[in-house]
């Protein structure tokens, strides 16, 4: 079902000088019909909310202009195949005011309730609400990203010990993860230029500063995410080596400590046997054939320290 949060905004140019934001988060297909329904629009144009497939673009039905952007979105599944993925939003400009819709309760929507509709809040106009908007956009973008390379971090630092394919798979879905996110901030940045220098964007040179910001702050993340993407494939081609590397030391290290216990057990394996041998009546032969076999395999312990199969 779908959530609302309203907020009153100021329509510039319009008699009435307030209206309402409201934000409606749909989950499904009976709530996106009743969302189309109440704004007189039409399910598949409302649908690309929903999809996520569906790039940053500015599309209009009617006199209704829909903003459709990517906001990051970060998976609480430990075994989810993407850390972070990116979710579609759409802000809906209505002669009336602005909707906002999504299909996940995101952080980004408490944040501007909290500080848009809270004690001391005043009206705002369109152009204000988007340039805030779009403020928060960006910080959402750059905390998904310091995320992401603090999991980078744990995860390299991790495969450096592996012997297992766990550590790579999981670098590989950091690695997907920034490839979603820099796509999605392409789009957004794309989208937002073309908004700043639009017929209909009529903010002030202070929310036009503030737009700007914001997109200063979506390129910054855009080209962090970018080197952050060239950074894990380099490291990946890297590690892919150590992994095979490291199983081929633990297999070295199994095959030197082989052949460090082979002769004591094969004089055990000699003196064990129901056959008549060498020194078999002399009281001594025990103890100095087997502590002869330890001294060997002292020897060759040493000198497989030495040449660093140990």
């Amino acid at each position: 079902m779908s959530e609302s949060l309203k907020l009153v905004v100021s329509r510039s140019g319009s008699a009435d000088p307030c209206a309402t934001w409201q934000h409606r988060t749909v989950a499904d297909d009976a709530a996106l019909a009743a969302t189309a329904s109440e704004m007189g629009l039409s399910e598949a144009f409302l649908r690309q909310c929903l999809d996520p497939d569906e790039i940053p673009h500015i599309d209009r039905e009617g006199e209704q202009i829909l903003l459709l952007l990517q906001a990051p979105w970060t998976h609480e599944e430990v075994t989810a195949p993407l850390f972070m993925d990116t979710v579609p939003l759409g802000i809906l400009l209505r002669p009336t005011g602005v909707v906002t819709i999504s299909a996940k309760p995101l952080p980004l929507w408490d944040r501007l309730h909290r500080e848009l509709c809270g004690e001391g809040a005043r009206s705002l106009q369109r152009e204000a609400f988007l340039a805030r908007f779009f403020t928060e956009l960006a910080r959402d973008f750059l905390g998904a990203i310091d995320r992401l390379e603090a999991q980078l971090e744990v995860a390299k630092e991790q495969l450096r010990r592996s012997q297992s394919n766990a550590e790579f798979f999981r670098l590989l879905s950091l690695q997907k993860s920034l490839i979603y996110l820099t796509a999605a901030l392409r789009g957004n940045l794309a989208t937002g230029e073309r908004l700043l220098h639009s017929p209909r964007w009529q903010g002030n040179a202070e929310e036009q500063e503030q737009l700007r910001d914001a997109l200063e702050d979506l390129r910054q993340a855009r080209d962090t995410a970018e080197l952050m993407t060239s950074t894990t494939t380099n490291a990946m081609d890297a590690f892919a080596g150590t992994l095979q590397n490291n199983i081929t030391v633990a297999i070295r290290v199994v095959t030197a400590w082989t052949v460090v216990i082979t002769v004591p057990i094969a004089v055990i394996s000699i003196m064990a046997m129901n056959t008549p041998l060498p020194l078999h009546d002399w009281p001594y032969a025990w103890p100095v054939l087997m502590g002869g076999s330890f001294v060997a395999s002292g020897l060759l312990y040493l000198a497989l320290r030495r040449s660093q199969w140990l």
